[in-house]
């Protein structure tokens, strides 16, 4: 109804970019776009780790999904206006958020702001304004909110048997708790985009329809993006080694000895989600082969250029 609407009596490309603006802060506050991003790493840390887990892996795709559903396909002419401002945002939440993330000391943190870090991915790939873009930040969106839920779960059985969610406190774990160690392993990867898992097709959409959108910023935002990368495994690694493979500590004296995860639908939930990501990983047109004609509607084109 209202795309009919806009078409039909179309905005001035004034309203156009002051209304798209509007929309960006709005949804971007979501989304967790710098510099509305700080309720959301301290919100989560705060918050049950049921709360954590829907946060960090469903609230933050409202943003986008706003931006992809909602502001592009109303207001095409504001959001190619905009483009460049949301490739400079996404430049700068990639490589703070990444920064950030690098001096925390505590789980729920790191994730935090790992994911306001990724978040500009998503950010960037919607600034293209391409189909590949967008469907890249699809992909970043399910892989991301999947990764990151699974991780808070993981980080709140830590917090429930070692008493602390201190990155340092918790170390050596990986030989008292097998079962949590392999999947934080591999949930960890998800989160840095490795080839096997799903994020690692969303980020090379990015990466390519970013660059093949030609401007000097959005070159500039590629290259960022990829250090963004680096950035990513710095701080996930390290937080990996002082947690599951340094010098074994004991439990805090008013808890008992750590147990492995016991819960036989906690385990189930950790293994289906991993295998989802891996599913999409390995063969990414289960997810991508319906998602460019549904963009196209959306106000996407092909690299960002409308048709003449």
């Amino acid at each position: 109804m209202l795309h009919a609407q806009f078409a039909a009596e179309p905005l001035s490309f004034e309203k156009q970019w002051r209304l798209f603006a509007l929309l960006l802060v709005g949804f971007g506050t979501m989304l967790t776009i710098w510099p509305f991003h700080p309720w959301a790493p301290l919100g989560y840390a705060a918050a049950p780790t049921g709360v954590s887990m829907l946060g960090g892996g469903l609230l933050k795709s409202l943003g986008a999904y706003g931006l992809i559903r909602v502001a592009v396909p109303l207001l095409p002419e504001g959001a190619a206006a905009c483009a460049g401002i949301m490739a400079a945002l996404a430049i700068t939440n990639i490589l703070y958020g990444g920064w950030v993330a690098t001096r925390q000391t505590d789980w729920k943190l790191l994730i935090g702001y790992s994911s306001v870090s990724h978040m500009g991915y998503v950010l960037l790939g919607i600034a293209s304004l391409s189909v590949m873009g967008a469907t890249g930040a699809v992909i970043l969106l399910v892989a991301h909110g999947l990764a990151t839920a699974c991780a808070y779960g993981l980080v709140g059985h830590l917090e429930a048997q070692g008493g602390s969610r201190r990155i340092a406190a918790v170390s050596g774990l990986a030989r008292r708790m097998p079962f949590v160690g392999v999947v934080l392993v591999m949930t960890i990867m998800a989160l840095c985009g490795l080839p096997g898992f799903a994020a690692f097709w969303g980020e090379i959409l990015v990466f390519v329809s970013a660059w093949q959108q030609g401007s000097t910023l959005f070159r500039v935002a590629t290259v960022a993006a990829v250090w963004g990368l680096v950035l990513t495994a710095t701080y996930m690694l390290a937080a990996i080694r002082a947690s599951l493979f340094g010098p074994a500590r004991e439990s805090a004296p008013d808890h008992n000895p750590v147990q492995d995860m016991q819960s036989p639908a906690f385990r189930a939930i950790c293994l289906a989600i991993l295998a989802a990501l891996i599913v999409a990983g390995v063969w990414p047109r289960l997810v991508t082969d319906d998602l460019p004609a549904s963009l196209q509607l959306n106000g996407f084109y092909e690299r960002g250029v409308p048709p003449q």
